[in-house]
C-alpha cells in the first residue's frame, strides 16, 4: 500500500543501503556494432509492450516466435552477444527498450537471473541495481555497470 511504501522510503533515505559498485562482463566489440546498428534501425512499436514501466520505448521479443520479420536482425544480433556470454543460456524473452528507467520491484517474470547490456551514447545511467540480499554487498545493492 502507499502509505507502507512512503514509510519504506523514509527510511531508506535516513539509512541508505551499503553499494557494492562492480564492472559487467566484457562483450567483444565485432558483437557491439552489429547490435547497436539493428537498434538505431528498429520500428518500435506504436504501443509500449510494458506499459507500466519507465522507458521511452519496451519491447518484448520471443525466441520462438517467427511472426515477426522485422526484428529477426535484432534477435540475431543480440543471440550472438548472448552466445559470447553464455552459450548454455535458454533464453525465452528478449527485452529491448529504449531511455528505460528503473525503480525498486520484484518482477514476477524473472524467475531465473537475467543479462543487460547497455549501448548507445548517453552520460548518466547504464547500471542495472539488484538486491544483494545476505551475501554480495553484505545485504546492500549490487550496483552493475552494464556499459
Amino acid at each position: 500500500d502507499d502509505a507502507l511504501l512512503r514509510a519504506c522510503c523514509l527510511l531508506y533515505a535516513e539509512e541508505p543501503r551499503a553499494e557494492r559498485h562492480v564492472q559487467g562482463a566484457p562483450v567483444p566489440a565485432g558483437l557491439l556494432a552489429p547490435l547497436l546498428a539493428e537498434l538505431e534501425a528498429v520500428k518500435w512499436p506504436a504501443n509500449s509492450h510494458r506499459y507500466k514501466v519507465t522507458a521511452e520505448q519496451y519491447l518484448v521479443l520471443k525466441r520462438d516466435e517467427e511472426h515477426c520479420p522485422e526484428y529477426a536482425g535484432l534477435k540475431r544480433a543480440a543471440a550472438a552477444v548472448l552466445q559470447s556470454t553464455d552459450p548454455a543460456f535458454p533464453w525465452d524473452n528478449l527485452a529491448v527498450t529504449k531511455n528505460f528507467v528503473g525503480s525498486p520491484h520484484i518482477d514476477w517474470r524473472d524467475v531465473s537471473h537475467q543479462y543487460a547490456l547497455s549501448l548507445g551514447a548517453f552520460g548518466a545511467g547504464g547500471e542495472l541495481c539488484v538486491d544483494a540480499g545476505d551475501e554480495g554487498a553484505g545485504g546492500g545493492v549490487m550496483v552493475v555497470d552494464t556499459r
